[in-house]
């Protein structure tokens, strides 16, 4: 018998492997929120609309070995990057991991790349996704 929990989990790594693999154009029409870095216009995340409902996908990123040793241990390296070392996995998960009505303060997203690491609290994660629709994504630059 398979466990629904590793099921969904496989469904949604499915669909952000799915999301991965789009062009920018197809992206784009799935996409209702878009966060990008002011500095260099990294990508930070973006909140696409999927069977499952919203996803959150958080790209690959890399950081610089100063910034990546002191903000990380040596064994989340190893488990959590592609190189073992500076370049992270990109992540996809379900929107109500990272934000609750009800919770607006308690949860929330680090959006990370190597010119900005910003917080953002489920709270205005849900208003700024309020804001934008598949095809016209809200974009916000932090």
């Amino acid at each position: 018998m398979t466990d629904p929990l590793t099921v969904r989990e496989q469904e949604i790594q499915a669909l952000g492997m799915a999301w991965s693999s789009l062009t920018r154009s197809q992206r784009r029409r799935a996409a209702l929120l878009e966060y990008y870095c002011k500095q260099r216009d990294c990508p930070l995340m973006t909140c696409f609309q999927s069977p499952r409902g919203p996803l959150v996908w958080l790209p690959q990123y890399k950081k610089s070995p100063k910034r990546n040793a002191e903000e990380s241990v040596a064994s989340a390296r190893a488990r959590r990057t592609l190189d073992g070392d500076r370049r992270w996995k990109p992540r996809v998960f379900e929107l109500d991991q990272v934000a609750d009505a009800l919770l607006p303060d308690q949860l929330g997203v680090e959006l990370i790349c190597d010119h900005t690491t910003h917080f953002v609290p489920g709270g205005q994660l849900l208003s700024a996704l309020q804001r934008g629709r598949p095809g016209a994504p809200f974009t916000v630059r932090i």
